[in-house]
């Protein structure tokens, strides 16, 4: 079971975020995103409801992906 909160509610929640958290966690999704694509996985839905927000022990905070459902494997180089 995860715990946290979707970007989306987030947003919802506090309007416009403050750049520097925008930035993380932009940065964070771009880091998943890339592990998923070198296991050869295309998400195709990005959206911030995709991305969850956790609370680790430590207070270190990370971003998750979420629904691959419409997620594509890449085949070839070329696909």
């Amino acid at each position: 079971m995860l715990r946290g909160a979707a970007l989306a509610w987030l947003v919802q929640r506090l309007g416009k975020l403050p750049v520097d958290l925008a930035r993380r966690i932009g940065a964070q999704a771009c880091i998943t995103l890339d592990k998923a694509h070198e296991a050869r996985v295309i998400h195709r839905d990005i959206k911030p409801a995709n991305l969850f927000l956790t609370k680790h022990e430590g207070g270190e905070r990370r971003v998750k992906l979420l629904d691959f459902g419409v997620a594509k494997i890449k085949q070839d180089s070329l696909g």
